[in-house]
């Protein structure tokens, strides 16, 4: 695969980083990659399905958010209550191993799903500390 190589996407030749920025779209550089990659397209053929069906290995959701969010959502979390990774965990109720699961990226092995309980615990977090 190459920066340049062109990708058929709603009709219309774009590079990765273009589809990027198309709406509807909110996967990260990396995921639009994997899913190239493991489903064996090759430059000029469609993405369009690929980008826009939900791959159940990559692309599971919470809420109807792609997973990549999930990343990004916590880091957020943590930066506003300005704790450390392991101090949230603790709060939380979780072993900071576990909790780092949630945090890899969605193409890891041992990426996991916030859990509902999980994320419930989070939101009351987040409230509590608010106040």
């Amino acid at each position: 695969m190459n920066i340049a190589d062109k990708y058929k996407f709603k009709g219309k030749l774009l590079t990765v980083e273009e589809i990027m920025n198309e709406d509807g779209i909110n996967l990260s550089r990396e995921a639009i990659y994997y899913r190239i990659k493991k489903n064996g397209i090759k430059p000029k053929e469609s993405v369009t399905r690929l980008l826009q069906v939900q791959d159940l290995r990559v692309a599971k959701t919470i809420g109807g958010k792609d997973i990549h969010v999930q990343r990004n959502e916590l880091k957020a979390i943590k930066e506003s209550l300005n704790m450390t990774w392991d101090q949230l965990a603790r709060e939380m109720d979780m072993n900071p191993r576990t909790f780092a699961d949630y945090r890899l990226p969605e193409t890891s092995k041992a990426y996991k799903v916030l859990k509902d309980n999980h994320r419930k615990s989070l939101d009351s977090i987040v409230k509590k500390h608010k106040k």
